[in-house]
């Protein structure tokens, strides 16, 4: 289990440096290894993992020439997340779905699922994530300002010193 946190750390650096092809590499010299190891048959687990490689993927997509397969990847892993028959996997599932949709130029799906995923964030009591969600939508829709205000509150409250570099981490694709 350790060894897998570590590799999220490194993943989480990666792409709080902008650094989504270093993340990628990482993640999948290691993800044979986790599947053989057997630690995704936990719920929890499996969903940090999956998540964590959704996330990766969507960023990946950003910086590479090969942005169709990384997304495709991304769509898998949000898939796997609906399975999970979580609240907060559904709303993972929404904000990856998203990044996808607005990397795939469908602006209007990607604001929808962002309005989605805050909500189901916000229902769950996950501030952090809900107000990811809501900086994201500001960015794509200036008629959404205040919610970028919000956003900033919160993170502020949570001693966060550069949002753009937690919102690379918690909320990517949307660079």
């Amino acid at each position: 289990m350790q060894h897998f946190y570590a590799l999220r750390f490194e993943c989480h650096c990666e792409l709080a440096e902008h650094r989504p092809l270093a993340a990628w590499s990482a993640l999948e010299t290691q993800w044979k290894e986790l599947e053989r190891s057997g630690m995704l048959r936990h719920a929890l687990l499996r969903l940090d993992a999956h998540l964590l490689r959704a996330r990766v993927a969507v960023a990946a997509a950003g910086a590479s020439g090969e942005s169709a397969g990384f997304l495709a990847q991304a769509e898998k892993e949000a898939v796997v997340l609906a399975r999970e028959g979580r609240a907060d996997a559904a709303a993972h599932g929404e904000a990856i779905r998203a990044a996808i949709a607005w990397r795939r130029k469908r602006g209007e799906e990607a604001e929808q699922r962002l309005r989605a995923a805050a909500q189901g964030y916000g229902v769950l009591g996950m501030a952090l994530d809900r107000a990811a969600m809501q900086a994201r939508l500001a960015s794509l829709s200036p008629a959404e300002k205040a919610q970028r205000s919000e956003a900033d509150t919160v993170f502020a409250r949570a001693a966060i010193g550069c949002p753009e570099r937690w919102l690379a981490v918690r909320a990517p694709g949307f660079e």
